[in-house]
This record gives C-alpha cells, structure tokens and sequence, in this order.
C-alpha cells in the first residue's frame, strides 16, 4: 500500500483588490474561495481613504481558504499650516493652497499691522491638520481711525486706487469749465481723522 501525503488544499488565484473599497475587497476575496486576513490603516497620498492600498499575497495563487491580508489608506497623512503670519494675503492664500488647504479669509481692525497683512492663523502654524481642510487667515485692515491721505494732483483713477488702499470710498465733484483732470482739492483735508469705510470728496479741475 502506498501512502501519498496530502499536498493541502488546491491553490486558487488571488484577486488584486488594490484601489478598491474594503467591502469590494472582502467580497472579491471570499468570492474567490480566500479568506479576509488582519487590515492594517495606514495614510497613503495616493489612494482614497478607505480604499486598498496593497495586500498579501499580491496575485498569484494562494491555497484555497487561506488569509488575504490588506493594507486600507486613511487619505493622506496631516499635513502642518505652514508659516503666513505677517505676509500678504494673496501670498498666504497661495502657500495654504499648496499646502492642499483651503483658506478662509476674514479681517480685523490693527494699529500695529498693516493693510493686507495676515494677524493669525487658525489653526495655528506647524499645526498637523488633515489635507483639504479649510483654514482660516485673519488680514489687517489697518488701524480704524488714520489721517486722511493726500489726493491732490492724483487723476481719477488713480486717487480710486489710493482710497482703495486705504479702504475709503472716494465720490468726485467735477468743476465746470476746467479740463477735469486731477484733484485740486479734498473734503476731509489732507491729515484729519478718518475712519475705515469713509467717504472722500474730491474736487476735480
């Protein structure tokens, strides 16, 4: 009589489940007459979160019933705010993008930081936060009350553009008969108090 040793049970092919959800996975694993085995998380920067980052065995065959161990991403890894405390806006919304946040822009009233200055962040900088979130920048608007600035012998547009700097509203009076190209004069003069919001009249001949 002669005794032949059980090899085990027939090997079956390993299905790649890499990309697909943890529930696809267990049923493309079962279905193919395999075992679900230990599912580790981990970040990965590539892969959906709750999605297959990798397994054991990968392809191939494995003997029928034994254990697919799969390795399931958490999305990417926390990323930290990075440093935009005391840059311009627009400088500080293009680092936090390329950090893969979203900035959130509010101001405030400063007397020692100036306009389009960014005060704060929130969260705070080297701050590890999940990738895609938003973040929050708080931009100066200067200070509430400063001296009126000068207007006189600006054009139009550009006396505009320093009321905008400013965060004034400028409205025009222009002289009739004159050829209406800069200002010659300015309601709230030259150095009065002004307040954020204002409104400049200006004199145009």
């Amino acid at each position: 009589m002669t005794v032949v040793p059980s090899l085990g049970p027939p090997p079956v092919p390993v299905p790649d489940v890499t990309g697909s959800s943890l529930n696809d996975a267990t049923n493309a694993i079962q279905g193919a007459n395999l075992t679900l085995g230990d599912v580790h998380k981990i970040y990965s920067p590539t892969v959906n979160e709750g999605d297959v980052v990798r397994e054991d065995p990968a392809g191939g065959k494995a003997p029928r019933g034994s254990p697919v161990e799969l390795w399931v991403s958490k999305g990417r890894a926390p990323v930290p705010i990075p440093a935009v405390v005391g840059k311009q806006q627009a400088r500080a919304e293009r680092l936090l993008r390329r950090a893969g946040f979203v900035p959130v822009v509010q101001t405030a009233f400063s007397d020692q930081i100036g306009r389009g200055i960014v005060i704060r962040v929130d969260p705070a900088e080297a701050t590890p936060t999940t990738y895609g979130d938003p973040v929050t920048i708080t931009v100066s608007q200067g200070p509430q009350e400063f001296p009126a600035p000068t207007f006189t012998g600006l054009t139009p547009d550009a006396a505009r553009q320093r009321a905008n700097q400013y965060g004034l509203a400028v409205t025009f009076f222009y002289i009739p008969g004159t050829p209406q190209l800069r200002v010659i004069s300015q309601t709230p003069a030259a150095g009065s108090t002004v307040r954020f919001g204002d409104t400049i009249t200006l004199y145009v001949a």
